[in-house]
């Protein structure tokens, strides 16, 4: 499709571009990045994992063995999101020793071992031999599948081979012109990340391609996923496939232990806060591959599944088998991109590492002969090692089986740095873990990968005993490893003698001098850089060279060096340079030792007391840039994350603070700054308070440092200055304050009493009001009901028209009681009139009262009415809880037209939610809150074939009862799909309950009060006149009285019954009528009381007595019923 020519011309335009953004990088590596764009770019050279492997090997892992290419991407998302902790105490491990790579950590962590560092770079030489050969062999692929002219004479062989030079060459210019490894190379970070993006924007361009081209889009994929059983094979097995877990393990380790992964993640790290940022960035830039791998596997797998394919080369042959060019070229751009970049950070890293703990030992013997300057060989070295590893890989990729997949090459590489794994968590964790454990279980674990991984891949007639596959063989060293360790590191542990205490070995040596340390240095990292940093680091007044160095400046000069050489390097070179001065290796490596303890605790000394003062506390350098602060200081100006970092100018946070929290003028701000900044720049001490916008007052104290730089101390004393003037204002005005407040209080206190008189009055007006106008109003409202219901009773003897009329004059009754009575109802609930009554029930009690009430009512209406049974037991009041649900089953069966009613209950906690489900119309959310309100009823819900509308107070009534209750109400609800109103009530323990027997259906029978005489107490004509109606009608005798003394005249007569009226004229009432009536009668008749008032104290006075009330005004069906059981209660039929 391309020729070679256009290839190699794009090829070297791609790199010269890399190198360009490497360039500027360099050359802006002095401008600080903001937080953000410093943290997104981090998190992309992170994706340098991502290789040719992930771009073209990923899809061929999915061809051949389904979901098993996803572990390494799982393995990788679980160390980001659980192994966080480690990856933080790694990061500011290698931070603050400077150190340089894996190997470099490793040695550090088990006291400078050198073995541990020789056998740690070995093993990482060896293991990345076959992955660089993976991406020449991945490069090569693609070069031969888009080129359309062969190889222009070239063999695959020399192709691979000028590819290999070329990018050691680029790997030299990209991170080998300077000699300190702990040094940023932000140029070559920042071509990585733009490297992460190119092959992104490549894999996400010919995924979606082959998914809404080749696949139909997504839906078209699942189809055909589902119509072929080859695929359900691979992408819905029925079990995990075969090493799925070892391989996620081998990944997980790949992330820490990839000499690339150790490079980009900690040593090229900025800022440690850069950290949380990748811990949810480049998991999703993982996930984002992982889910663009299956379409171009599905669409392959359709394309040529028919015949011979390479399915590693679908990325690339997709687009070009349809015609796709610039599609097909950046493909290849991308897998490019994904090789190059492996390459790069993966030999400048093992560069380092070979030259820091392979070459310069061997450099320090030249040394102890030569006066030499040996940091250009350093540097030569790393740079012939690059193109060593480069040339290796190129060997490796000659003995390569054309047929090996390139996710088979990559797990070979991953399987032998998973051994670095326990040595490196043990190193963090675990205080007991030596030198000799982690070295002994290195050596078993990497003799295993050896002996039955890699030989096994490059010599055919290996013996098959040994060649028992990556899986187990990695399994096997993993467990010898891990099980060495901790069995060497315990018997060393216990066996080992205490070195002895140098002071009284040292003898006649002479202590080192600093002139000697300098020199020593000079000749690693030049005479310019170590005259600079010596000066940081020692007193501003420079003693001369010849004074001897303490331990401080030893352990700087070891750090300095690490930086250059390596930590295990470094110790060598100073204890070299020890040994000159007289004192014994042993002495001296141990003086090492000692020195960085002592550092080291001193360090974690410090930081734990600077977290542990409550004062914020900031130190700069000499060039007033920020170098340490502590927990408060952070906490105190509630600094937005990443806004606080080493290095950092100090005039930025001192600008920051007073723009945010004391505002004013630029030309105010700056001077503000400028007199901060002037003190510090002059050293001297100052004090002052100053009052932020929020009303805090902070006391900032500045003092010069010896050496240079500025500490400052911010203690928050808001408290302590409202105390002090509060102090000051109290003793100025004690006695008038006492004079005035207790003048004040006296008149508080009258005033309350006259408040309390006026409240206690209103009430009790308003107590007498509402009960004369429930008297006074159902009067007349009951004289008419018991008329109509009278009338209804006759209307099948009257002719249609007047027959329908009376039922309508029914009706309409009814309505007019109904909102009357809400009315009276909604008034007691809002003064308080209605107190709950406490008790513990059973919740099953009121679901068989809701299904007495309203069964008849939802067959009536052909709904289906479903209680579950529910063994819970609640504390509230039984009767208004009756009163919520029966007001919410009721509105669920009057607007709902087909379906039903369900009402079931739910333990949630302590608590019980008792809920009411419907299949009605639902309620549009921006009525919700609306249809709690007083008369409001939803437009759309009423129904002409319903004739019992509801008047929009039940929900009201509800809400007010559910708040005195504490029980919150609670409405879920969907137009179209119904409508959940819930009660929340707390559950209380089980208990006795005495069951009663269900009260039996009120049915009319015809003359079953025939010659029953009833006697009528009512100071109301027109009451008794329908009272003795609805009787008459029903079989009754009825008397009728309008007094208490025509009463007593009826008695004569012997009534079988009282009805009486509780208010009558006067100061007379009902109840002491009956009572008195009882008397002349000489037994004990039954009464029914007939009232409007619904007070609780009335109500326990009649139930005191034995006599039953019925509320005004009356239903018949009620009155019926309740005269039914006091005639049976006295055995009268």
């Amino acid at each position: 499709m391309f020729s070679p020519p256009l290839i190699a011309a794009l090829s070297l335009a791609y790199v010269g571009l890399l190198f360009a953004i490497a360039w500027w990088g360099d050359r802006a590596a002095a401008v600080p990045l903001g937080p953000r764009t410093r943290a997104v770019i981090y998190s992309l050279s992170l994706a340098v994992y991502c290789t040719s492997w992930t771009f073209f090997g990923a899809v061929g892992s999915a061809v051949e063995n389904g979901w098993l290419f996803a572990t390494i991407y799982i393995g990788p998302v679980i160390v980001l999101i659980f192994g966080h902790d480690l990856m933080r105490r790694i990061l500011h491990q290698s931070r603050t020793q400077r150190l340089t790579s894996i190997a470099d950590f490793i040695a550090h962590r088990y006291g400078h071992s050198r073995p541990l560092a020789v056998t740690v770079t070995l093993a990482a030489v060896l293991g990345a031999i076959p992955y660089i050969a993976l991406q020449l062999k991945a490069v090569t692929m693609g070069l031969v599948a888009i080129s359309d002219e062969g190889h222009s004479g070239l063999s695959e062989q020399t192709l691979a081979l000028l590819l290999a030079l070329g990018l050691g060459v680029f790997s030299i210019l990209f991170g080998a012109r300077r000699l300190e490894a702990s040094e940023h190379h932000r140029g070559m970070v920042l071509a990585i990340a733009f490297e992460s993006l190119v092959k992104l924007v490549a894999f996400a361009a010919v995924g979606l391609w082959a998914l809404f081209t080749i696949l139909d889009g997504p839906f078209g994929l699942v189809e055909r996923i589902g119509a072929t059983p080859a695929y359900q094979e691979l992408f819905l097995p029925s079990a995990l496939p075969e090493g799925f877990w070892v391989q996620t393990l081998l990944a997980a380790a790949a992330i820490l232990c990839l000499p690339r992964q150790f490079q980009v993640t900690f040593v090229e790290n900025e800022d440690e806060a850069d950290l949380r940022t990748a811990r949810w960035l480049f998991p999703l830039y993982l996930l984002l591959f992982t889910l663009l791998v299956i379409p171009i596997a599905l669409a392959g797998l359709e394309r040529f599944g028919g015949g011979a394919y390479n399915a590693d080369t679908f990325v690339l042959t997709l687009p070009m088998g349809d015609g796709q060019a610039w599609l097909t070229m950046l493909s290849f751009l991308g897998g490019f991109s994904a090789a190059t970049g492996m390459v790069i950070v993966a030999t400048v890293a093992l560069a380092t590492m070979v030259s820091n703990d392979l070459l310069v030992p061997l450099l320090l013997k030249l040394k102890s002969s030569q006066d030499r300057d040996f940091s250009q060989v350093v540097l030569n070295s790393r740079r012939l090692t690059i193109i060593g590893l480069a040339t290796l890989a190129w060997l490796y990729y000659l003995v390569l089986q054309s047929t090996d997949r390139l996710a088979a090459i990559g797990l070979m590489s991953f399987a032998a740095v998973i051994h670095f794994a326990p040595a490196l968590v043990a190193g963090v964790y675990w205080r007991l873990a030596s030198r000799e454990g982690a070295l002994s279980g290195l050596l078993l674990g990497l003799t295993v990968w050896l002996m039955m991984i890699f030989l096994p891949s490059i010599l055919e007639g290996w013996p098959a005993w040994l060649a028992i596959g990556l899986y187990r063989a990695t399994m096997l060293g993993l467990a010898l490893n891990v099980l060495a360790l901790v069995l060497v590191s315990v018997w060393i542990r216990r066996r080992r003698p205490v070195l002895p205490r140098l002071l009284g070995s040292r003898g006649s040596s002479r202590p080192v001098t600093i002139g000697e340390l300098r020199e020593l240095t000079a000749g690693f990292i030049g005479r310019d850089r170590v005259d600079t940093a010596f000066a940081s680091a020692l007193p501003a007044e420079l003693p001369d060279d010849e004074a001897p160095a303490g331990p401080e400046l030893i352990g700087f000069t070891e750090r300095l060096l690490s930086g250059c050489i390596g930590s295990a390097s470094a110790r060598t070179v100073l204890a070299a340079g020890l040994r000159r001065s007289g004192m014994q290796t042993d002495d001296a490596l141990a003086l090492l030792e000692q020195t960085s303890s002592a550092i080291q605790f001193n360090r974690d000394l410090l930081d734990a007391t600077l977290d542990h003062i409550s004062q914020g506390v900031s130190v700069v350098d000499a060039d007033l840039r920020l170098v340490s602060w502590n927990r408060a200081y952070i906490e105190l100006f509630d600094y937005p994350p990443g806004m606080v970092y080493i290095g950092r100018p100090v005039e930025e946070l001192i600008r920051f603070n007073l723009q945010r929290w004391h505002g004013g003028t630029p030309l105010e701000i700056e001077d503000g700054v400028n007199r901060r900044m002037h003190h510090m720049r002059r050293r001297t001490p100052y004090v002052y308070e100053r009052q932020h916008s929020n009303d805090r007052v902070i006391e900032i104290r500045g003092n010069p440092m010896p050496r240079g730089g500025y500490v400052t101390t911010y203690t928050d004393i808001t408290g302590f200055k409202r105390t002090e003037r509060e102090l000051k204002q109290a003793s100025a005005t004690m006695e008038q304050q006492v004079a005035e407040r207790t003048r004040e209080l006296n008149q508080a206190i009258e005033a309350l009493a006259v408040a309390k008189r006026e409240a206690e009055a209103a009430n009790e007006s308003k107590s007498r009001f509402l009960a004369a106008a429930s008297h006074d109003l159902l009067q007349p409202l009951n004289a008419a009901r018991l008329f109509s219901s009278s009338l209804r009773e006759s209307a099948d003897r009257l002719p249609p028209e007047e027959a329908n009329l009376s039922r309508r004059v029914d009706h309409s009754l009814s309505v007019a009681e109904d909102l009357l009575s809400a009315l009276l109802d909604i008034s007691r609930l809002d003064q308080g009139a209605l107190q709950p009554r406490w008790s513990e029930f059973p919740v099953q009690v009121l679901l068989d009262k809701l299904e007495r009430q309203f069964a008849a009512l939802a067959s009536r209406r052909e709904l289906k009415l479903r209680l579950r049974p529910c063994r819970a037991w609640v504390h509230s009041d039984q009767k208004l809880l009756q009163r919520i649900l029966a007001n919410l089953v009721g509105n669920a069966l009057r607007y709902t037209r087909e379906g039903g009613v369900l009402v079931g209950c739910r333990r949630r906690g302590q608590h019980l939610v008792i809920e009411v489900w419907d299949s009605g119309p639902g309620i549009a959310e921006a009525d919700r809150e609306r249809v709690f309100d007083e008369f409001e009823r939803l437009a759309g819900t009423d129904e002409p074939h319903f004739s019992d509308q509801g008047l929009g107070l039940g929900l009201a009534i509800c809400q007010r009862i559910s708040l005195m209750l504490e029980s919150p109400l609670d409405l879920r609800s969907r137009v179209g799909a119904g409508s959940i109103f819930s009660v929340r009530v707390p559950t209380a323990e089980a208990g006795a309950w005495a069951h009663g027997t269900a009260p039996a259906a009120v049915t009319e029978r015809p003359g079953e009060f025939a010659g029953r005489r009833v006697l009528c107490l009512d100071d109301e004509p027109d009451v008794l006149d329908g009272m003795r109606a609805m009787l008459e009608r029903w079989g009754c005798e009825v008397l009728t009285a309008t007094d208490r003394s025509a009463a007593a005249g009826q008695m004569a007569h012997e009534p079988a019954l009282l009805i009486v009226d509780y208010h009558l004229d006067g100061q007379d009432n009902g109840l002491d009528a009956a009572l008195a009536l009882r008397g002349i009668a000489g037994r004990t008749v039954p009464v029914l009381v007939v009232t409007a008032d619904r007070g609780d104290a009335l109500q326990q006075r009649v139930a005191a007595l034995g006599i039953r009330r019925l509320l005004k005004p009356v239903k018949p069906a009620a009155l019926r019923a309740v005269m039914r059981r006091l005639l049976d209660e006295v055995g009268v039929r």
